[in-house]
């Protein structure tokens, strides 16, 4: 047997020295601990709070900001000041609009895309989509168009504007000559529950319309240049048309001198011979008259 002292079964836990020692480190150590959690989690609470704050003052700026812009710089500096809020995104939104309604269609795609790059997760992403087709449309670009209702379909085709974007390839479809696909594609919209009165009208109208074909444009014949009399009552000059005031000049000289030359006798001797002519002789008595006696 061992003759090793064992400590006695009654005795209470922890009254050893190790178990001790292991106590007064575990007591010293995890007030410490806890403080320097609590610490930690103080700094995060407070950064975290500060960054929600400015972000709530940023969002309120870009609001007020987009709230007073109108014009195309206004709506520039608030798309560049406040990037990264929903407010610049709707700022690009505005420019774009205005650049196409002023017949800018090359600006306004432009913009467009810059939007959908840095805000694809925008409330009028769907809407701008949309528009950038639109615009193509305008500018033949029936190709890129169609590519724009493509990414439209992948990414909103539960959008309430789906219709619309329907509406749109059968459009392109017409300018394309394809006139049955744009037939069915208009069919699409008129029957659709989702499309709403005046868009279930609009493709109708369209339906009606989708094999007439516009007449060409020729360009409209010159006008006639105007009568001018040949003896007097000419225009007063001038007539703010310098070659129409030189032609009617030269006539009038011509018709003065033309004038003159009638009015003139043709040689000196027949000038003289009417100033000088000799009076008729009087009639002599004739041979049959008898005198008296």
């Amino acid at each position: 047997m061992s003759k090793k002292k064992q400590a006695p079964e009654d005795v209470p836990i922890g009254t050893t020295l190790d178990e001790l020692d292991h106590r007064h480190i575990v007591d010293t150590e995890t007030p410490k601990s806890l403080l320097y959690i609590g610490v930690a989690a103080l700094v995060v609470a407070v950064i975290v709070a500060l960054v929600f704050n400015n972000h709530i003052e940023n969002k309120k700026a870009a609001a007020e900001a987009m709230g007073s812009a109108s014009s195309t710089e206004e709506l520039q500096a608030v798309a560049d000041e406040h990037a990264g809020t929903v407010s610049a995104g709707t700022a690009l939104i505005e420019l774009s609009n205005q650049q196409i309604a002023e017949g800018r269609f090359e600006e306004g795609v432009a913009t467009i895309d810059s939007f959908l790059e840095d805000y694809s997760d925008h409330p009028l992403a769907a809407k701008a989509l949309l528009a950038k087709a639109s615009a193509l449309i305008r500018l033949d670009r029936t190709d890129d168009a169609m590519t724009t209702l493509d990414q439209f379909n992948a990414t909103h085709n539960d959008s309430p504007l789906a219709d619309l974007a329907t509406l749109l390839r059968g459009d392109i479809e017409k300018q394309r000559g394809n006139s049955e696909a744009a037939e069915t594609a208009y069919a699409i919209v008129a029957s659709s529950d989702a499309a709403g009165g005046s868009l279930a009208q609009l493709a109708n109208s369209r339906q009606e319309f989708v094999n007439y074909t516009s007449p060409r444009e020729v360009e409209p014949a010159p006008e006639p240049e105007p009568e001018l009399p040949t003896n007097g009552n000419l225009p007063p000059a001038p007539t703010a048309n310098p070659e129409m005031d030189a032609l009617i000049n030269k006539i009038t000289k011509e018709n003065e001198a033309t004038a003159a030359e009638e009015a003139a006798p043709e040689t000196i001797e027949e000038e003289a011979a009417e100033q000088v002519a000799p009076e008729p002789a009087e009639s002599a008595p004739s041979e049959e008259t008898t005198t008296e006696g």
